[in-house]
């Protein structure tokens, strides 16, 4: 136990001289070139850091600008080939309207009713789907009710009796919902 004492003492009263010494302005040689070196080693490893971060905030700038390219020539893409399943559908309405005067009126119609058809199929090619409703339930999600007409028939309650414009959905989104008239029950 005394040796115990005696051993704390002795680390006490060097720790003591040190202090003194640094007090004094006698610092240990050997402990200020190693801070000096400890110094030297933390502002490298600062510089280097910094470094990255600027490599890694030019990256980003140069990822966001690649992007918004990218996208721009998406849409240019996405444009073009709309306009290309467009133009045969011009090319025909072009068409019906050089009909001449005194034409069979039946063969004009049967014009338009063919063109439409193919607009319908540029649409189509393009994803874009009709919304199905005569004879289906209202549904707020595909139709827009713009008016009610009475029905007998207590089966076709809520169901959409009239389409005054046809809606459409795009990758699952309804990009035009139809105008419908929706049956309703007095019972």
């Amino acid at each position: 136990m005394e040796e115990i004492k005696d051993l704390h003492d002795e680390e006490s009263r060097e720790v003591q001289d040190e202090a003194a010494c640094e007090v004094d302005g006698e610092a240990p040689s050997t402990d200020i070139t190693d801070l000096e070196s400890r110094i030297e080693e933390l502002e490298e490893e600062r510089d280097r850091f910094k470094e990255l971060a600027a490599r890694a905030q030019a990256d980003l700038i140069n990822y966001r600008t690649r992007m918004e390219r990218e996208m721009s020539r998406t849409k240019e893409l996405a444009c073009e080939r709309s306009a290309l399943e467009m133009f045969p559908v011009l090319d025909n309405l072009d068409r019906v309207l050089q009909v001449k005067d005194g034409s069979d009126l039946d063969t004009v119609v049967e014009g338009i009713r063919m063109v439409r058809k193919q607009f319908l199929s540029a649409l189509e090619a393009l994803g874009v789907e009709t919304v199905e409703s005569v004879g289906k339930s209202f549904s707020p999600q595909y139709h827009e009710a713009i008016g009610m007409v009475e029905v007998e028939d207590e089966e076709q309650d809520g169901i959409v009796v009239d389409e005054f414009q046809t809606g459409y959905v795009l990758a699952g989104k309804v990009i035009r919902p139809a105008k419908v008239r929706v049956g309703s029950h007095k019972g």
